[in-house]
């Protein structure tokens, strides 16, 4: 297949790709969704000659790429929150962890501090098997609510690290 007939496939089925996209990136959330939608198509523009006509049809075939990389770019987005949670950055004006002492051994102190229902939401507000508007419904709640709960948590986990440090 030469590069104008893939083009024309590609520009043909740009919908399935979006609607790939809307599954896993909400459209409401207009930046991340084009950019996700922008990696895609050039994801699949790289990787035009993995496509095999014999094996299936291109609209199948662009659905499951796309998909693949908007999860890919989810997960990665998750665990970089992650781990910020492991590194959390402290004033300059507290004294720097003991070495004995690890960060992740304080935040593990800290996150033990906070009640039962705190601890569960934070955990799962980072965990990649759910998307936050899965866990607000499992919750009853809207995610911009979870959101603001969740900050709250890190805000006082960042409190309990700086008094624990003081």
């Amino acid at each position: 297949m030469s590069d104008l007939e893939f083009a024309r496939l590609l520009d043909t089925y740009l919908w399935k790709a979006a609607q790939a996209v809307a599954k896993i990136i909400s459209p409401s959330r207009r930046q991340e969704f084009d950019d996700v939608l922008r990696k895609a198509l050039a994801h699949a523009w790289d990787n035009r000659n993995l496509y095999d006509p014999a094996k299936g049809d291109f609209a199948g075939w662009l659905y499951v790429v796309v998909a693949n990389l908007a999860r890919d770019v989810t997960r990665h987005k998750k665990t970089r929150k992650a781990e910020e949670l492991t590194t959390v950055k402290l004033p300059a004006n507290v004294a720097s962890p003991s070495k004995s002492r690890p960060d992740l051994e304080m935040l593990r102190d800290a996150i033990s501090s906070l009640s039962k229902q705190e601890q569960k939401l934070i955990m799962e507000w980072y965990e990649e098997e759910e998307d936050r508007e899965g866990l607000a419904r499992r919750y009853g709640t809207t995610k911009e609510y979870l959101t603001s709960k969740t900050h709250k948590i890190r805000a006082r986990l960042l409190e309990i690290l700086i008094r624990n440090q003081c």
